[in-house]
């Protein structure tokens, strides 16, 4: 390792041939803050792009994530480049109200209506009228009425604990 700047409360540095280190020697954990003049501000505030480069210097863009001020909030967003695209296209958006994304989720306690817990204590049931209900398999099976503990029409169904 090799440090290229010593900073008062941490240094940046190289691990090996190709990696750069932040480091804090304190409790505050480091931050890297990509930003705009005030003044200067369009919409986009910073970017982290992943590239290759070419023997040339120019870059081909596989993939990005970019802040943006919109109307005065944050947002954040990540794109990438499909097999065959020539651009990268905007995948998911976050800000303060919600988060939208343009390709599906997948995880292995995500089935295609229902989202069940770590522990399989619980199931979250999207039903096809738009119902969204939560079971708590201990007190009986998923659909069962006395099971149910939560509903997006009716709220909290049983007293808490569960």
């Amino acid at each position: 390792m090799s440090i290229f700047h010593q900073l008062i409360r941490g240094f940046i540095g190289s691990i090996g041939d190709n990696e750069v280190e932040i480091a804090s020697t304190m409790p505050d954990p480091p931050k890297v803050r990509l930003a705009v003049e005030e003044g200067q501000v369009e919409n986009n505030l910073g970017c982290v792009s992943f590239n290759t480069r070419r023997p040339s210097g120019t870059h081909d863009e596989y993939g990005y994530v970019m802040g943006q001020r919109i109307n005065g909030g944050g947002t954040v967003y990540a794109a990438t480049k499909a097999p065959g695209q020539e651009n990268c296209q905007q995948r998911w958006f976050v800000n303060h109200e919600r988060f939208i994304s343009h390709v599906p989720f997948q995880a292995p306690n995500l089935h295609e209506n229902k989202l069940i817990s770590t522990d399989k204590r619980f199931v979250l049931v999207l039903q096809p009228d738009g119902h969204q209900v939560q079971y708590d398999l201990t007190l009986g099976p998923e659909g069962d009425p006395t099971a149910a503990v939560w509903s997006n029409w009716h709220g909290i169904l049983k007293p808490l604990p569960w």
